[in-house]
């Protein structure tokens, strides 16, 4: 896959710098790891914009400084109103990657409208639970900087079960095949109390540690037919 020479020189120069303002968990690192996944997963579709999509990565979370709340709009605003990516798209195109930005969040309503924004959208997922809690954990220190550490923690905790955990909004939000992590270590009643005792997945995550050290059973599971085993 080949990217514009010009269009990156563009946006490495002009829009990877505007992330030095974003929280750890919205920095140029995230971005990068963004676009990496975008590119991977634009690879499976055929006769896909490789310079759309690595577009809507780069400018996805840029104006989450501005506004975290509504950071998706923001950001589909920046893009939409940057008249230098006239040089490299169509008006078409623009509102294409415009919408693909828009639409790029787990907890958003429906489906995103392209095909772009699918790919933006399963890029955004990290496939490791200390991911995301050290992304949540990072904002929540830098937005509620008054509050004790317990309950930062704990606030952490609640938005991953939310959003991670059973009918989590984000939890089928996936529309790519993906890497599966399969981990232990950590029970899984410590993610979501409602796994206490059970295998937890999600966001192509599988975690067998059911705590039996607490009392709970001992598992398994059989990674070609995803059958669960459960010993008292």
């Amino acid at each position: 896959m080949n990217i514009n020479n010009k269009l990156k020189e563009y946006i490495e120069g002009n829009i990877f710098t505007s992330y030095e303002r974003n929280d750890e968990g919205h920095n140029l690192k995230h971005i990068k790891y963004v676009i990496d996944r975008s590119l991977k997963f634009a690879s499976t579709i055929e006769n896909i914009n490789y310079d759309m999509v690595y577009t809507i990565a780069a400018y996805h979370d840029i104006g989450h400084y501005i506004d975290a709340k509504n950071h998706e709009k923001v950001s589909a605003d920046m893009l939409l109103n940057d008249k230098k990516l006239r040089d490299f798209f169509t008006e078409e195109e623009i509102q294409i990657m415009s919408e693909a930005v828009y639409d790029h969040r787990a907890s958003m309503e429906g489906e995103p409208r392209s095909i772009y924004g699918k790919i933006v959208s399963s890029a955004d997922r990290n496939v490791l639970i200390e991911e995301p809690l050290r992304r949540t954990y990072s904002y929540r220190l830098e937005h509620n900087p008054d509050d004790t550490l317990d309950s930062i923690i704990e606030e952490s905790r609640i938005h991953l079960v939310n959003k991670f955990g059973k009918k989590g909004y984000a939890s089928e939000k996936m529309y790519f095949e993906d890497m599966l992590i399969v981990t232990g270590h950590t029970p899984t009643g410590f993610i979501d109390p409602e796994y206490t005792g059970q295998i937890w997945k999600g966001n192509n995550h599988i975690v067998i540690d059911c705590g039996a050290v607490f009392g709970n059973p001992l598992e398994c599971i059989c990674l070609d037919t995803m059958e669960e085993i459960y010993v008292e």
